[in-house]
């Protein structure tokens, strides 16, 4: 068995002297594999009667010499894959440590950052596909000021996409690229205004991160809530060659610019799924006040993931306030 020197000497061009103490255990248990001695063949013979449960002497079975031929044949190159092996884990070891570009969009803002760090609401984990195309939901929240709903968008592999777009209603008669928000509705029909993505990531490797958002109406905390999202269709820009190969484009390019392409994927991109209401109500008042002769009233107030901003009392003859905390 060498020590960590010799591997680092042995393996300069994947390891050094201080790598990870478990890679080295690895690589140095492949290397001693590669000088241990080779099986005698009576041990083979052996090992195959065992196996087939006859205690006669006879040729090895095809199926069993090739197996310990191949094994022999493996032995010689084994310092080959060894170097392979640990040139994989340090490859794969880098992307398992990658934040996601979902989680980059939650750590925009300290409110939904908070959706992650405390595991508010609740992971849907639901992918649907079309075109090559992928919209996942991967986690809801909700509470009486918000609802939010985090999405990761992916495009086929080595396509050179510049955006993607959730988008709930597409006029496939007249190909019109509407760009309306997904709909959001609860088991009894109820819509909550919303969807459109105030944070996004762009297209990063394939795939872009997006929280949709919505304003609940008539939500009551503490209680469950099955929600439908409604979502038909994905716009896309995607950079081509050349405005030739935007033109020839398949699906056909809605519009070009240049070598930009804009397409729509279509298909079907819902999800039905329940999410908790988080019990953000603190206390609720309906005090009415008059200052200036604008009438105000306090209704509630609740944490929430986000502080919401009054409107200006000076624009209303009548307003009603909430007022909202950080968590």
């Amino acid at each position: 068995m060498q020590d960590t020197d010799g591997l680092a000497v042995t393996f300069d061009d994947v390891i050094d002297a201080e790598a990870d103490p478990g890679l080295l255990m690895i690589v140095q248990g492949l290397d001693d594999a590669y000088r241990a001695r080779p099986v005698p063949d009576d041990v083979h013979l052996r090992v195959e009667r065992a196996l087939s449960g006859s205690p006669r002497r006879g040729r090895r079975g095809p199926r069993l010499l090739t197996l310990f031929q191949a094994r022999k044949a493996g032995l010689r190159n084994l310092k080959i894959a060894t170097a392979s092996a640990a040139l994989l884990l340090l490859v794969t070891g880098a992307g398992f440590g990658a934040t996601s570009v979902l989680q980059k969009v939650y750590d925009m803002n300290a409110g939904t950052h908070q959706i992650l760090t405390q595991n508010l609401g609740k992971e849907v984990n639901e992918t649907r596909v079309a075109g090559g195309f992928s919209v996942e939901l991967k986690r809801a929240y909700a509470d009486s000021n918000k609802i939010v709903l985090g999405v990761t968008l992916s495009a086929p592999p080595q396509r050179h996409i510049n955006s993607m777009v959730l988008s709930g209603t597409y006029d496939f008669a007249d190909r019109m690229r509407l760009n309306t928000p997904p709909v959001l509705s609860d088991d009894h029909g109820q819509r909550f205004p919303g969807g459109l993505a105030p944070m996004g990531t762009g297209v990063q490797d394939g795939a872009s991160g997006a929280l949709l958002e919505y304003a609940p109406t008539g939500l009551q905390p503490g209680q469950p809530l099955l929600l439908h999202l409604h979502a038909s269709a994905i716009e896309v820009t995607e950079d081509l060659p050349s405005t030739a190969a935007a033109n020839a484009h398949e699906p056909r390019c809605d519009e070009v610019q240049g070598t930009l392409c804009d397409f729509t994927v279509r298909g079907n991109f819902s999800f039905d799924f329940s999410v908790p209401v988080d019990p953000g109500l603190v206390l609720s008042l309906n005090q009415a006040s008059t200052v200036n002769h604008v009438a105000l009233t306090l209704v509630r107030v609740t944490t929430g993931i986000q502080r919401h901003d009054a409107l200006d009392p000076r624009r209303w003859s009548q307003c009603t306030c909430d007022a909202v905390s950080q968590r």
